[in-house]
């Protein structure tokens, strides 16, 4: 009887969390799932173009041809009719005189501009200043992905010209979105990833034998994005106590990305609060990883440093198509310090963006990623087992001992690359890895 009542709450949860996804992602969405351009009526021979087309003409398929002609003309009516217009007179407003001052770009010109990307393309206008579109020809705008796409793009693309059945490609999306199998996988083909100590299952109670183990852990939700729900357990030797650092990630679309602290005190209230936790989703029981020395010495920050590493499969080969540097500030809210990372050496650079600089610049400009040829070697190899997935994004920490992959992201973040670069994706490696993999597997299916 209790097992029924616990599965029952269990669908009522499950039920409860896909209308809020569904009102949050489609009823209270500001933006367009695609881009909804008029290129896409003559895209010619522009291959960005058709790419941007074929995602728009995708974009919620699986879900039955109804629903995604129901999402579709709902939020192109939302976007045309009101949001379009309040969002181009809101940046302009807010980020149009910066421009000028830095620039001398004319807030006429910006106003234009932010029109053609909101009217003629389903472009949020917030992106011609991210992204530097003010330094970029009208037609090399559709050369960037926008991160609006997501997670469409990445869906459509992974069924582009492949001859994998959608069921081997969701049995790989399911994998690296379960991080214990995930993690299990790695270690049986001898790839380096961040081993978990012990599975809290859902609805039982955390022993805390498994917890307090006189060392620091690291402990997430087995199916966590964005840091949410994480925590560090520290251990204080001296006053032979632990506490619950929180790291947790607003899921609100108006405070996205924001982050909340939470610090919890002594055994009996961290055992009550993973209690909690543990009520609605599996937690894992990970090792708190530690900074290289070469790191540590350069950076003198406490917290993980990690790489975000984006690889793609043209369904021959694996290649690398970018790395990033992510240093985290001494305080959480602050977020992190960016380098962009030379695929070839592994000298990795800061970023900056000329619109926003950050007040607290590092006094550390560039920096060599310690054993950077293993760190390339890893998620290639981990890249060559879900040959389904054209495109991965790999968070990697380079530990004391080795490189190891902390975990992989189907539906990775395309903006990062792009503000650090001021250069578009869909341009070189990317581009080929899509052309590749569709034209394999078309000639595949005229073969059969």
């Amino acid at each position: 009887m209790g097992q029924q009542e616990s599965g029952k709450r269990s669908s009522i949860f499950r039920l409860q969390t896909k209308l809020q996804n569904f009102w949050h992602q489609v009823i209270c969405r500001k933006i367009p799932h695609t881009l909804i351009s008029w290129r896409f009526l003559w895209p010619g021979d522009d291959r960005a173009v058709l790419w941007h087309r074929r995602v728009f003409l995708d974009a919620w398929c699986q879900h039955g041809r109804l629903l995604q002609y129901s999402i579709l003309i709902y939020s192109i009516l939302i976007w045309f009719a009101w949001q379009s217009w309040r969002q181009v007179f809101r940046s302009w407003s807010n980020l149009s005189p910066k421009l000028y001052e830095k620039l001398a770009i004319s807030r006429s010109r910006q106003f234009c501009d932010l029109l053609r990307l909101a009217l003629l393309h389903g472009i949020p206008p917030i992106y011609y200043y991210q992204l530097r579109l003010f330094q970029q020809p009208p037609r090399r705008w559709l050369s960037f992905i926008y991160n609006h796409e997501l997670p469409q793009w990445h869906l459509v693309m992974a069924k582009m010209g492949t001859t994998i059945s959608d069921s081997e490609a969701q049995a790989e999306r399911e994998l690296i979105g379960d991080k214990f199998a995930f993690a299990k996988k790695m270690s049986q083909n001898q790839i380096a990833a961040i081993p978990t100590g012990s599975f809290i299952s859902k609805g039982t109670k955390p022993d805390p034998k498994q917890i307090f183990r006189e060392k620091k852990l690291f402990l997430k939700p087995n199916r966590a994005n964005q840091c949410r729900n994480c925590y560090e357990l520290h251990y204080d030797q001296k006053g032979r106590d632990y506490e619950l650092h929180g790291i947790r990630s607003r899921c609100n679309p108006d405070q996205r990305g924001q982050k909340e602290l939470e610090l919890v005190i002594g055994q009996a209230n961290i055992i009550t609060r993973l209690a909690q936790l543990t009520r609605h989703e599996d937690f894992l029981i990970q090792p708190l990883l530690t900074n290289h020395p070469e790191i540590v010495k350069v950076f003198a920050v406490e917290r993980l440093v990690t790489i975000r590493f984006i690889t793609g499969h043209d369904g021959q080969k694996v290649r690398p198509l970018s790395a990033v540097l992510e240093v985290p500030h001494q305080s959480l809210q602050k977020g992190w310090h960016l380098y962009t990372i030379d695929l070839e050496n592994g000298r990795a650079h800061l970023g900056e963006h000329p619109l926003f600089p950050r007040d607290d610049k590092p006094e550390v400009q560039s920096f060599t990623t310690p054993d950077w040829p293993g760190v390339v070697d890893l998620p290639l190899r981990a890249h060559a087992l879900l040959p389904a997935l054209p495109t991965i994004g790999w968070d990697l920490a380079v530990c004391d001992q080795e490189p190891i992959i902390i975990e992989a992201n189907f539906n990775w973040g395309v903006n990062q690359a792009q503000i650090l670069s001021g250069e578009p994706l869909l341009q070189g490696g990317l581009l080929d890895v899509y052309e590749k993999r569709a034209g394999k597997g078309d000639k595949q299916k005229k073969a059969r």
